[in-house]
């Protein structure tokens, strides 16, 4: 019996073996972007496969091959199963822009990847700047088949300060200056011009009108320990200086901020006018001391780290920044060994004497020549900036004012003073005009020390006693002046018609002032009047020449030339 189990199981275990055989093997065809005429066989294990077409439009069909790039033919024995390969003589690699087809580049088998000649360009939109990065894939990738690559951009929140522009003190407007903050702008060495950097600082220094503003323009980037000056908090005086200090730690260093004022400072304009009688232009000289010496102690908090400072300042603000700047340069361990040091300044009127005037590699002094601020002192006074000068004017100026919507059309220019057009010359023509007359010596102004006899107490009394009147009264005076006859005019601008005039104005204002202090001045401005400026007020009487030189000290102009400014 137990014999009979056995053949019994034995037969069985032989019909299942038997019945089993091999099992079928898969063969998968992947045509690399075109078309197979099959997709999927089974075969039997060893035996030869029978491989299928494949067409791809404009390609040439070089094989079937397996992931180590081996060829298999319809001679080859397949044991496994196995994908195999469609092998083109070129493939497309299509590249993105945001979703959208960028470009598509053939590129030969096993070759190295190729990018585009071109790539995207940055742009913006109303709060953010797009920075094209890159391509999703790697220099080096070897192609063997069709890819896609995406475009990399870098997103970068676009700030806005929202500040005063225009100027007529009375008209003027709100006006919005963007800019792009990141940490990144202090990566830059500080001999390197950076047109980031310096869009950055303009709108720290035209965010100065007030504590308030400057304040909220560094605490809304990061930035902290912010200290205003006290002339924020107070009346500004002829003799005081608004500044502000920012701070922010960036990758280990302790980046400073010092930004000075250069707007709504009322006294302080008075400052502008006290060239002294040798050395640096005292006023501005004494303002950054000031600054320089409150610094100093500021700094202190953070003598461990790794300082970046960076200094800043527009019209007023930027003569001290200027002149802050070569003193902190020329001091000998003011700032630790490894610290860096940035200045940019606009529109900064001349702070510093010549025989001082080093031209530091990481002072940036943008200027518009057509701006009369930035002839001031003449340099025939002996007077520069320290730094770099980096020239805004464009002969497009009109073009770009009017393409970034910054201002509406200036009036067009009348030339009545000989030959001469709307920009440097003109600048030019009206300074020298001033410091080239040839009366009476106690009338001139041609040499620093003949305005600091002459001129400077006069000046710098009659401007603080214009300062203490209301805007609307300045502008009344000059509304009124401009409709006066020569007639009028000339018995007006004699000594005792000034006085006249002026006490009058004043009186109504309620402005107190010294009877022979405002005697002098009004005979010293007549001289001026009657003399060195008589040329001026002869040859452009009518004309709005002088306005609109005056009008390219405005900010927006300045930043529409810095925002076109191309650097090469």
């Amino acid at each position: 019996m137990k014999k009979t189990y056995l053949i019994l199981m034995i037969f069985i275990i032989t019909l299942m073996l038997a019945s089993c055989g091999p099992l079928p093997i898969s063969v998968k065809f992947d045509a690399n972007g075109g078309v197979a005429s099959s997709t999927n066989l089974e075969l039997k294990e060893g035996s030869e496969v029978g491989l299928p077409t494949a067409t791809k439009d404009n390609k040439t069909f070089l094989g079937w091959f397996d992931q180590d790039d081996n060829e298999v033919t319809s001679t080859t024995t397949i044991t496994n199963n196995i994908t195999l390969y469609a092998k083109w003589d070129s493939y497309d690699v299509t590249y993105l822009n945001n979703g959208e087809l960028y470009q598509v580049v053939s590129v030969a088998h096993d070759e190295k990847i190729i990018f585009p000649k071109t790539n995207p360009k940055d742009s913006f939109d109303a709060n953010h700047q797009y920075t094209f990065e890159g391509w999703d894939i790697d220099k080096d990738t070897i192609v063997t088949k069709d890819l896609t690559v995406n475009a990399i951009w870098n997103s970068e929140d676009i700030m806005w300060a929202k500040v005063k522009a225009g100027i007529d003190p009375i008209k003027r407007t709100m006006f919005r200056l963007s800019y792009i903050y990141k940490d990144s702008l202090f990566d830059v060495e500080p001999n390197t011009f950076s047109k980031d950097l310096a869009l950055f600082a303009f709108g720290a220094a035209n965010s100065t009108e007030d504590g308030t503003t400057i304040s909220s323009f560094y605490s809304s980037l990061g930035f902290d320990n912010i200290h205003l000056s006290e002339s924020y908090s107070h009346t500004p005086t002829n003799s005081s200086i608004g500044y502000c200090f920012a701070h922010k730690q960036v990758k280990g260093s302790e980046v400073i901020c010092v930004t000075i004022r250069g707007k709504n400072y009322q006294l302080e304009w008075v400052n502008n006018f006290i060239v002294g009688e040798t050395g640096d232009h005292q006023g501005f000289s004494e303002s950054a001391t000031l600054v320089k010496d409150d610094l100093e102690e500021y700094l202190n908090s953070y003598s461990s780290g790794n300082i970046k400072l960076l200094i800043t300042g527009y019209s007023r603000g930027g003569g001290v920044a200027n002149n802050l700047a070569h003193q902190i340069l020329s001091s000998d361990n003011y700032l630790p060994a490894n610290a860096k040091m940035y200045t940019y300044t606009f529109e900064a009127p001349a702070s510093v004497e010549m025989a001082n005037g080093i031209d530091y590699p990481n002072v940036f002094n943008l200027v518009n020549s057509a701006d009369i601020v930035c002839y001031v002192p003449p340099i025939r006074y002996g007077f520069k900036r320290c730094g770099i000068d980096i020239e805004l004017y464009s002969t497009n100026l009109e073009s770009a004012l009017l393409a970034n919507g910054y201002m509406t059309k200036l009036p067009s220019f009348e030339a009545k003073a000989g030959s001469y057009t709307h920009d440097i010359a003109f600048t030019n023509y009206v300074i020298d005009t001033l410091t080239t007359f040839n009366g009476d010596t106690s009338s001139s102004l041609n040499t620093r020390q003949l305005y600091y006899s002459n001129y400077q107490e006069s000046i710098c009394y009659l401007m603080g006693l214009m300062l203490k009147m209301d805007k609307s009264v300045i502008t009344t005076i000059q509304n009124d002046l401009s409709s006066r006859s020569k007639v009028e005019l000339a018995a007006l601008l004699t000594a005792n018609g000034l006085y006249s005039y002026l006490s009058n104005m004043l009186n109504s204002n309620g402005v107190s002032y010294d009877v022979p202090k405002l005697s002098s001045a009004c005979q010293a401005l007549s001289k001026l009047i009657n003399g060195p400026a008589m040329p001026l007020i002869t040859n452009l009487a009518g004309s709005n020449n002088l306005s609109r030189m005056l009008a390219m000290h405005a900010f927006e102009v300045t930043y529409s030339l810095l925002v076109n400014l191309e650097v090469k």
